[in-house]
């Protein structure tokens, strides 16, 4: 099977607009959580944009979510992201647990 090189993932005004909020964070101010859920919001509203318009080549999102691909062990990185407690709906829980009622 061959594959194109990558290129660059062509971004809406929308998601320009969601990309640079997240490339802002720096994490060091005093209000870090805040800032931090913030962006983790506009990345994963960025990413939610991406999937739908399907703007993600296959093989890029293959090489996070198919574990015959991984590079290291079995796991996929999506499995290994996981497995570290990643993932929008954990962060959600997470937030939910510790007893914040709304994630900003």
């Amino acid at each position: 099977m061959t594959f194109s090189p990558p290129q660059p993932v062509k971004l809406s005004d929308a998601e320009e607009k969601l990309f640079s909020r997240i490339a802002q964070f720096d994490g060091k101010a005093l209000s870090a959580y805040e800032e931090w859920t913030s962006t983790a919001d506009a990345m994963e509203e960025l990413f939610v944009s991406l999937v739908e318009r399907k703007a993600i080549p296959e093989i890029r999102l293959r090489l996070f979510t198919d574990s015959d691909l991984a590079e290291t062990g079995k796991k996929s990185c999506q499995e290994i992201f996981e497995s570290n407690g990643g993932g929008f709906q954990n962060r959600r829980h997470q937030a939910a647990s510790s007893g914040v009622t709304q994630v900003v």
